[in-house]
């Protein structure tokens, strides 16, 4: 019975640490909470920063080129001053075009207009260019010798022969995570008519070999589905084309018809036949342009095309060390510095515990002290 008394007696008067009020427990709580939602939200709100304070990243140049595999390019055309970007008023028109253009496809006219509605006027250039070749085609005799050779050899041509255009988006970045040049190419292939599938894009290769082995400057070559007209120049990678209408064989906006036509300069030998002295190569748009052609320079050849340029925005200068790491680099960042802190402040912490939770030992010291005396009086039963 006493030991029992004495056991509540001393855990009633000496309790081991300090109750805490209700404030303190909740605030410490609430805090616990505000630091998670902190190390969550936080990399995202910094991101979101930076994207808001992107700048714009226009093209300084351009140059596409029409080549058949292997040989030197049939079209080579360079833009050194680029058009100034389209203005609101411009942007706005061009969305009005495709929304209107695409109202006949109500399930994909969202996901169109919603990709021209991503980027502001200084992030578009309408790019109307005259496309002769700048340069002649720099071709040897040898080299139209084995062209001719496999285009009359139907069981090859079919298999290697393939025509492609590419394109080059020069920038002047201010960033170094953007690339300064960007490229794109699409190709198709040169073959006969015979068993091609509906719909499938080609250039006949009857067609083809008429005009390299008669010099015919007179009958252009029609090509489809080959030169598209809107063009995603990213930050960093490749440049690819965009769809901005629905794709099918009757729509000619996202990729343009065009007539690949023959040229004889005034120095060439138009009494025989001889395609790598003086000829140059030149492509026409046939199909119909989204906003009428405009020049600086009008009426300077027959030949045109047009182009939209769609550029990507790069972060500033001031962010770019941060948006390198991007949003999972941000969150490990965060969540390592914020733990490193909090393990700072934990260690060790089991061997303080001990005495930084200790209660006053005064009481216990006086208990000690009065046993101690009535033992040396020996009065047991007082002690007891």
């Amino acid at each position: 019975v006493v030991s029992t008394q004495s056991t509540g007696t001393y855990e009633s008067t000496y309790t081991l640490g300090e109750k805490q009020p209700a404030y303190m427990k909740y605030g410490i709580g609430g805090a616990i909470v505000l630091l998670l939602i902190l190390i969550i939200w936080f990399p995202l709100l910094f991101m979101s920063v930076v994207t808001t304070n992107s700048i714009p990243n226009p093209p300084t140049a351009f140059a596409c080129s029409l080549s058949i595999s292997g040989l030197e390019p049939l079209v080579s055309v360079r833009v050194a001053q680029m058009p100034d970007p389209m203005s609101d008023d411009e942007l706005a028109e061009l969305q009005k075009i495709v929304y209107k253009q695409n109202q006949n496809f109500t399930s994909s006219t969202s996901n169109y207009t919603e990709f021209v509605k991503r980027f502001r006027s200084p992030d578009v250039v309408r790019l109307d260019i005259y496309t002769d070749s700048t340069t002649l085609w720099e071709v040897s005799p040898a080299a139209v010798t084995s062209l001719t050779r496999l285009l009359n050899d139907t069981s090859t041509a079919d298999q290697y022969l393939t025509m492609r255009f590419d394109w080059t988006i020069t920038r002047d970045p201010e960033s170094t995570t953007a690339d300064k040049v960007v490229t794109g190419t699409t190709e198709i292939d040169i073959r006969d008519t015979k068993g091609i599938e509906k719909g499938h894009p080609y250039i006949d290769r009857a067609s083809f070999l008429r005009m390299i082995q008669t010099c015919d400057t007179t009958k252009p070559l029609s090509i489809t589905q080959l030169v598209p007209s809107f063009l995603l120049a990213r930050e960093s990678g490749s440049s690819q084309e965009v769809f901005l209408f629905p794709s099918n064989t009757t729509n000619t906006h996202n990729k343009k018809r065009i007539d690949l036509s023959l040229t004889a300069s005034p120095a060439a030998d138009q009494d025989n036949c001889y395609l790598w002295n003086g000829y140059y190569w030149s492509f026409n748009q046939r199909s119909e342009f989204l906003e009428p052609f405009s020049s600086p320079t009008p009426n300077l050849s027959t030949n045109k095309a047009q182009f939209y340029i769609f550029s990507e925005r790069i972060v500033s200068s001031q962010y770019q060390l941060i948006a390198s790491y991007g949003v999972i680099g941000l969150y490990i960042s965060v969540v390592l510095v914020i733990f490193k802190f909090i393990r700072l402040v934990i260690t060790d912490s089991s061997t303080r515990i001990i005495f930084q939770e200790m209660p006053c030992p005064d009481l216990i010291m006086a208990l000690v002290s009065s046993t101690e005396m009535v033992r040396a009086q020996r009065e047991f039963v007082l002690e007891q």
